[in-house]
């Protein structure tokens, strides 16, 4: 049972109705040598970097970095982020 304060996951899952997702970055590039480490990628495989803002009016709540494989995320768009 939760405590009388939720958790950010669920203080998100109860603004959600409010929340606004926000694609601020996409692009394909070079993997950082960190990135691919943590997956086992190769330094200098392409990916597909996106960045999504999820905010309520112009209160931030977070942000989600993502590296997709190449042949994955080819497809993706700004919008349909």
């Amino acid at each position: 049972m939760p405590g009388p304060y939720p958790s950010f996951v669920e203080d998100l899952r109860l603004s959600h109705s409010e929340a606004q997702v926000q694609g601020i970055g996409l692009a394909t590039e070079t993997v950082p040598a960190e990135i691919g480490r943590m997956h086992n990628v190769a330094v200098d495989r392409k990916a597909v970097h996106a960045q999504r803002l999820r905010h309520v009016g112009e209160m931030p709540l977070m942000l989600t970095d993502a590296w997709v494989a190449e042949r994955i995320g080819a497809g993706l768009t700004l919008a349909a982020l």
